[in-house]
């Protein structure tokens, strides 16, 4: 058989695509000596982590797997790493008694980029559940976190990433900072996360906070409740410029403190927020506080504040209310479209007033007119706001209710919490839900 001249065959080789990604699988029956195929699996997620390029898959099989993980490796746009259970299997990943520098947990994303991480059981870690610090183009989706010391979930001092579908229970477990935490960040997204049921100890444990300089951050559908002591949905400044967040369409109760809080703690400045489409009820405090705590010495510096179409009610056990402004450093807060319901001790509070806020059309069903700074706003609508079934905490509106066609289009979503488009008949409603 003729054979072709060798600068034929190297001009054909050169057409040859390159090999396609490799798939690594790591199971409990596995050694760390094998191939990492499917019949002949490694032992260690590690040790698929160390060999994983830009494109390849780490399938882990069904058990119990004793360690921490660190990611070293980055994939590319078009190609990243990914690791997740095989399909149908439960992997847990344990990290009990592991030893962890600080910003590590049992899932360590540092100086990497492009890397997807999703669908495990991360346990027990000395620090977070799954960080993602100076790193960029990060996805950690579908995990479930439970017992951290720190957050169950972090994005610090990192670019592009999203947090989405994943479950955080028992975090900060005696340590510090949040259940969810996004500082010194941007472009995150923080979608339809199952955040509750926070450690021990009270230094630190709101639910998602973005803080610290992060900027162009949404917060989106999330379910965060019953924390102890602690704020559902924080926004701090701390001492550096943190700006364009979006909070909507989370559904917030039973948290021991606020449903929705923000403020500066060490004045930096908090500027252009968005706080809309959101249900926060059953709070031991208030449904949604523009506060002035933090560091003495300082001043709270918060500008261009837009607070529309949320729905707060009946927040406040002993004490507490509907919305609460009580900065001094606040520059143009709007709260339009919001009902305010059946709050206990006040529904609208302004301490601040002097042009720096413009409250009006919110339905205040409930005045109560015993605490001096409590208003109706402008053109505020009486009345009861009329709920399907308040005690199960379903707050879709009744026919008969006062906020339905009551609203106005200024600044207003285009769709509801159900992501249901507004206006219906070319009138807006208030509150988080059109009525339909």
């Amino acid at each position: 058989m003729k054979t072709l001249p060798l600068f034929l065959m190297a001009g054909l080789l050169s057409y040859i695509p390159l090999s396609s990604a490799t798939t690594y699988y790591v199971a409990t029956t596995g050694n760390d000596s094998n191939a990492g195929t499917q019949t002949s699996p490694l032992r260690n997620i590690q040790k698929a982590a160390d060999l994983a390029k830009a494109g390849d898959t780490v399938y882990v099989k069904a058990g119990t797997y004793y360690e921490k993980v660190i990611v070293r490796n980055s994939g590319t746009a078009d190609k990243r790493i990914n690791f997740m259970p095989q399909p149908k299997h439960k992997v847990t990943v344990n990290a009990n008694g592991k030893a962890m520098d600080y910003f590590q947990g049992v899932f360590t994303l540092s100086n990497v980029s492009y890397v997807n991480v999703s669908g495990f059981r991360l346990l027990n870690s000395k620090q977070f559940g799954a960080v993602a610090y100076k790193a960029h183009h990060i996805n950690l989706k579908h995990n479930y976190i439970y017992n951290t010391r720190v957050s169950g979930l972090s994005a610090w001092s990192s670019q592009d990433v999203v947090l989405q579908g994943n479950e955080v229970e028992k975090a900060v477990n005696g340590g510090e900072q949040e259940c969810i935490s996004v500082a010194l960040s941007q472009r995150v997204k923080v979608l339809n996360n199952h955040v509750h049921h926070k450690g021990t100890g009270n230094n630190g444990g709101e639910g998602i906070d973005i803080k610290q300089g992060s900027s162009n951050v949404l917060v989106k559908g999330n379910y965060v409740h019953d924390l102890y002591n602690k704020v559902c949905l924080y926004i701090d400044a701390w001492d550096a410029h943190t700006h364009h967040i979006t909070m909507d369409s989370n559904k917030v109760h039973n948290c021991y403190h606020d449903g929705i809080a923000m403020t500066s703690e060490k004045g930096g400045l908090l500027e252009n927020i968005i706080i809309q489409n959101n249900i926060s009820y059953n709070n031991y405090g208030n449904g949604l506080t523009i506060g002035a705590w933090g560091v003495s010495g300082y001043q709270r510096p918060l500008r261009n504040i837009l607070v529309i179409n949320n729905t707060f009610a009946h927040n406040g056990v002993k004490w507490g209310g509907g919305i609460s402004i009580s900065n001094p450093d606040i520059q143009n807060v709007v709260v339009r479209n919001n009902i305010l319901s059946q709050n206990k001790s006040f529904q609208l509070n302004d301490e601040v007033g002097n042009g720096k806020t413009m409250l009006e059309f919110n339905v205040i069903d409930g005045f109560r007119g015993y605490d001096t700074p409590e208003t109706y706003g402008l053109n505020p609508v009486k009345g009861s706001a009329s709920f399907v079934n308040a005690a199960q905490g379903d707050y879709h509106l009744l026919g008969d209710s006062v906020a339905i066609d009551s609203a106005i289009a200024t600044r207003a979503p285009l769709r509801d919490f159900d992501n249901k488009l507004r206006p219906v008949n070319n009138k807006w409603d208030m509150g988080a839900f059109e009525y339909q």
